[in-house]
C-alpha cells in the first residue's frame, strides 16, 4: 500500500536503513482496543486528531487516530513523523511508540498509557508557582487538559498564557467584573487543578463526560464526594486500569 511505502522511504532515509521493525496493527484490533472509538474513552480532542485510551493484548494504551477526512500535507507528514520517530527512539523518560495501523488513509498510533502520578505533580508545581513567583499573584485560570504539552522527556507543561490575570497590590481577588461577575483568586485555579486530578483520576474528561450526559459538574462532583466519603465507592469512581495495575489497596496508592 502507498503508507507501506511511504512508511518504508521514511524508515530508510531517517536510519540510513539500519532501523528496528515495527509492529503493524490491523484496523479491526484497534477498533476493538477502543470499544469502537468509543467518545467516553477519549482523553484529548484536537482539531486533526483524537487520542483514546484503550487495551491492547490486556495492556493499557493510548490510540492517537488522525482525522480521517484531514489531507492536509503537513498532517501526513507529521504523522509519518510520529511513527518513524516514536518507535526508534528507547528511553525511559520518552513515550515509545509500539505500532502503527496502515490500513486507514492517515495511520493510527498506539502509545503506552501511563505516568499519571508523575503529570500530577508536575501540573501542581506549575498551577501554583504564578501564585507565589510573582510581586502580585497570578492566576493561570486556564489549567485545563487541553492546555497540557510533553517536552522530549515526557515532562508534563502547561501552556497558553492569554488568560493569566495579575490580582492587584492589597486585593485578595480580581473585580468581580471578570468572568461575568465571578470572583477570582487562587481558588479559581485550585479548582481547576482539581478537576484535572479527577480527569488523571478516572480516565475521562470530566467536563465532557457531563456535558454528553447532561449532568451539572457540581451535582456529579457531590456525587462522587458522596460515593467516596459516605459509602467507601472509592473503585467506583477510579479508572479500572489503575487498580488493575496496583500492588496495593487504592487508597493507598492515591495517599
Amino acid at each position: 500500500s502507498m503508507n507501506n511505502k511511504v512508511l518504508l522511504e521514511k524508515l530508510i532515509a531517517s536510519s540510513n536503513g539500519n532501523y528496528n521493525p515495527i509492529r503493524d496493527f490491523s484496523f479491526q484490533e484497534l477498533t476493538t482496543a477502543t470499544n469502537n472509538y468509543d467518545r467516553e474513552r477519549i482523553i484529548i480532542q484536537e482539531s486533526g486528531y483524537i487520542l483514546y485510551k484503550g487495551v491492547l493484548n490486556a495492556r493499557a494504551v493510548s490510540i492517537l487516530k488522525f482525522g480521517e477526512n484531514y489531507n492536509s500535507d503537513n498532517q501526513y507528514k507529521f504523522c509519518f513523523n510520529n511513527i518513524v520517530f516514536g518507535s526508534q527512539i528507547s528511553h525511559k523518560n520518552i513515550l515509545k511508540l509500539i505500532g502503527c495501523c496502515l490500513e486507514t488513509q492517515i495511520p493510527i498510533l498506539p502509545l503506552p498509557f501511563r505516568y499519571r502520578l508523575k503529570v500530577a505533580m508536575e501540573l501542581a508545581n506549575a498551577v501554583a508557582y504564578p501564585h507565589a513567583g510573582f510581586a502580585r499573584p497570578i492566576i493561570f485560570m486556564s489549567a485545563t487538559p487541553w492546555r497540557i504539552f510533553f517536552d522530549e522527556q515526557n515532562v508534563a507543561k502547561l501552556f497558553d498564557f492569554s488568560l493569566f490575570v495579575s490580582i492587584p497590590e492589597g486585593e485578595t481577588h480580581i473585580a468581580p467584573k471578570v468572568l461575568l461577575e465571578a470572583k477570582c483568586n487562587e481558588k479559581y485555579d485550585v479548582h481547576s487543578f482539581g478537576m484535572l486530578l479527577l480527569d488523571l483520576l478516572t480516565g475521562q474528561k470530566i467536563t465532557s463526560f457531563c456535558r454528553d450526559k447532561r449532568l451539572g459538574i457540581e451535582n456529579y462532583l457531590w456525587d462522587l464526594q458522596k460515593k467516596y466519603v459516605e459509602e467507601d465507592g472509592l473503585n467506583e469512581m477510579v479508572d479500572p486500569m489503575i487498580i488493575e495495575e496496583g500492588l496495593c489497596p487504592i487508597k493507598e496508592q492515591l495517599l
